[in-house]
């Protein structure tokens, strides 16, 4: 009953400061002007990233079967692909429990180990952090300096802005969410042994669990190493990509495009790490708008930019998420059809 209550208020508390930082995103903004920004955007760009995104979860499935592969289980591409999808379909109102939710899947759908399944998704993303890390070191080594200034830049109005113009409004909530932080630290302290709930033996946990991760998935055999890696390669060229085509779609290309579409992604995928609903809402929106600004763009063109992408991959998850449960349901249904007769 204490888990339940603690992941109920954990939900409605990222929940609302998603919404918040919605709100504080688009607050004072020309929505009329934004619209026409959006409405105007070219849709062959649009529905070429939406083939490029299925790319992308088509590569990951095939990834993640390698991986299941190496550790004993015969599992195909289709029941990776649902089961993957119907994880990001959770992961939009619940974040995090997508992982749990594809493993559970893929055991209905192929029987596989939920054990092996999750030590495959914990190699998934250790590779991921990886690459990530190194692409956020890659982006430093070449633009350190302009993202110097953006910190300073942004960090410094940032904060006059929201002292001067919301002082107000943002101290009631500052004073509710300090509220509804002590209800979570109380719930939390009662709920779990000191042990557990050290943040540094979280950290030393998580990190180890990372590593082991990575080295699993430096056992594949060497032909299935650079299938892994190519693999790897398709999925991340195309999150490169999504943002990429958005900024095509509404033409907004310039002298620096390519950064511009390499430090959205960079910066995007750094918000999208933030555990809030809808594809970390608001978080998502507030950054890529910040970057775009920092790069010379109107805050409406950040916002269209960030409002369109978010938009497109939240669509993406929720058909293909539809569509993926419909499947499952259908795949188990018959799973389960053949098992009765076989018997």
């Amino acid at each position: 009953m204490r888990s339940i209550t603690w992941r109920i208020l954990q939900f409605v508390f990222f929940l609302g400061l998603a919404v918040f930082l919605t709100w504080l995103a688009f607050s004072g903004q020309d929505l009329d002007g934004l619209w026409a920004e959006i409405s105007g955007a070219n849709w062959v760009y649009l529905l070429l990233g939406l083939v490029v995104t299925l790319l992308g979860h088509w590569a990951r499935a095939v990834r993640w079967r390698l991986l299941l592969r190496s550790a004993g289980e015969r599992v195909r591409v289709v029941d990776a692909l649902v089961s993957l999808l119907n994880g990001y379909f959770v992961n939009l109102g619940v974040p995090r429990l997508g992982e749990i939710t594809r493993c559970g899947a893929l055991n209905r759908l192929a029987g596989t180990s939920v054990l092996s399944a999750a030590g495959s998704v914990v190699a998934e993303r250790a590779v991921d952090v990886f690459v990530l890390l190194s692409l956020v070191g890659l982006f430093l080594g070449f633009a350190g300096s302009r993202i110097q200034a953006f910190f300073q830049d942004n960090i410094g109005v940032a904060t006059e802005t929201l002292l001067s113009e919301k002082g107000g409004i943002l101290l009631g909530l500052a004073l509710i969410g300090l509220f509804g932080l002590v209800i979570l630290f109380l719930l939390a302290k009662q709920g779990k042994s000191a042990g557990e709930k050290g943040l540094i033996a979280k950290a030393g946990n998580w990190a180890m669990s990372l590593w082991r991760g990575l080295v699993s998935a430096l056992k594949l055999q060497k032909g299935q190493k650079w299938f892994f890696l190519l693999l790897t390669l398709i999925i991340w060229a195309s999150y490169i990509a999504a943002p990429m085509l958005s900024l095509l779609a509404l033409n907004l290309q310039g002298d620096s495009f390519w950064e511009v579409s390499f430090a959205v992604f960079l910066f995007g995928s750094l918000a999208r790490t933030v555990p809030l609903p809808a594809g970390s809402m608001g978080a998502y929106h507030f950054i890529v708008a910040a970057v775009m600004v920092h790069y010379g763009y109107s805050e409406i063109q950040g916002l269209s930019l960030a409002a369109l992408n978010h938009g497109l991959q939240t669509l993406f998850y929720l058909l293909a998420g539809a569509g993926s449960f419909a499947a499952f349901v259908w795949m188990q249904g018959r799973r389960v059809g053949a098992s009765k007769t076989a018997v």
